[in-house]
Parts: structure tokens; sequence; C-alpha cells
């Protein structure tokens, strides 16, 4: 099944010592549509489509992940030293982030890799500390 993502470049917190560089994560989830899943858990979008071997979406041209990427490590020279990103795929990024890097990590969550528990009250996705109702990762981590 094919991934879509929707990405863009946009000015996010950055400081001369701290910034995001990225973020990215999926845009919806699904549970209980077959494909021999965990009932009452919750799939990443492409990971469902992946799964199911069709589009759990109703809209065929919707995104599975969503992602955007600091535009102003590059505009501002006072967010983060002014190091920039580098746009090569050759990894050469000497003092530069490597943009490929950060987008590969970024996508892993995009495509599961990232927990939904509240790490404050220890509730899951949907807000029940049933280890069903979690999301397909955190289920793969829970420790009882």
């Amino acid at each position: 099944m094919p991934i879509q993502v929707d990405a863009s470049f946009t000015a996010l917190t950055c400081s001369a010592t701290s910034g995001t560089l990225g973020s990215a994560g999926p845009r919806s989830v699904y549970r209980n549509f077959g494909g021999g899943v965990s009932s009452n858990t919750y799939y990443v979008s492409a990971l469902a489509d992946a799964i199911a071997g069709t589009n759990q979406s109703s809209n065929s041209t919707s995104a599975d992940i969503t992602a955007t990427f600091n535009s102003t490590v590059d505009s501002d020279s006072a967010c983060l030293g002014g190091r920039g990103f580098y746009y090569g795929l050759d990894h050469n990024r000497g003092a530069k982030f490597d943009l490929l890097l950060v987008m590969l990590h970024e996508f892993a969550h995009g495509l599961g890799f990232t927990s939904q528990v509240d790490l404050t009250t220890g509730k899951g996705f949907v807000g029940s500390d049933s280890v069903e109702r979690f999301d397909s990762y955190t289920q793969m981590i829970f420790d009882e």
C-alpha cells in the first residue's frame, strides 16, 4: 500500500541552544478492521492499510502521515547556532543537521513508532487504562 505524507516547512520553536528540528505523526488511527489484528487496538493508518491491504480512509487522497520541519533552522542565524539543514543524501553534513536523518526519524513516528500513553495519568490512547484499548506500539512495550 502506498504511504502518503503531508510534509511542510514551518517556523517552529528555536533558540540558540534548543529547538525542534521536526515533528511527525499519524494523521489517523483505525481499529477492528480485520486482517488478524488485535481487537480494540488502535493501528496508525499506514500500518492499518498495509495489514488490511486496502486504504482504511474513506478519502483515498488523505495523507497517512503529517510532518512538519523547522524552517527557522535555515532562516534564523540565532536558531541552534545558525547550523542549518544539510539537504544532501550522502550524509556529508559537516556541522549542519542532516535533514534526511531527521525526516527518517520523524516518519518512523508516523509509521507507528510512538506511544499514545499519557505519561502523567498512564491512560491509553482514548483515556483507558485497559491494555486492549492502547495502540499497537504500546501493547508491545506494556508491562503488567
